[in-house]
């Protein structure tokens, strides 16, 4: 099976961000601040959609015993230090399901905190999830 395009995900991911109603949150770890931002941050590859793949991977690692092929790489640029390059081996359809169960169990009324997606990954069968897990979310 071929490669999930990245671009369509975090397009597709966006739709369902915009469309939720719900303010896209992150708490900032140093000061606790909690920061509304965007949606184009949010489904960046370098910006937060490896948190959103990695809480998608471990909800359908979970279902299935098997993950949905997501590569994440370390990039000292990204926001979080890691990017998301790859899913493979799942179809899109498996990869946006997946996701999508992910934030809404991490969802709040009218808020997505980020962070609490972390909480979908602890929660989940304890397997790596990622080539490279990115650590605990800010």
């Amino acid at each position: 099976m071929s490669a999930v395009s990245l671009e369509t995900v975090a397009a597709t991911l966006g739709r369902l961000l915009q469309n939720s109603g719900r303010d896209v949150q992150l708490r900032d770890r140093a000061s606790g601040d909690i920061r509304s931002v965007s949606i184009g941050l949010a489904t960046a590859p370098d910006g937060l959609l490896p948190v959103f793949l990695a809480a998608g991977d471990a909800v359908w690692r979970e279902a299935t015993g098997a993950g949905i092929g997501l590569r994440i790489e370390q990039d000292e640029r990204a926001l979080l230090g890691y990017r998301a390059v790859k899913v493979n081996g799942v179809p899109f359809s498996t990869v946006m399901l997946a996701t999508i169960e992910a934030v809404e169990q991490a969802a709040r009324p009218g808020a997505l905190l980020v962070n609490d997606l972390n909480a979908v990954l602890r929660t989940t069968t304890p397997q790596p999830a990622v080539t490279q897990t990115p650590g605990p979310v800010p």
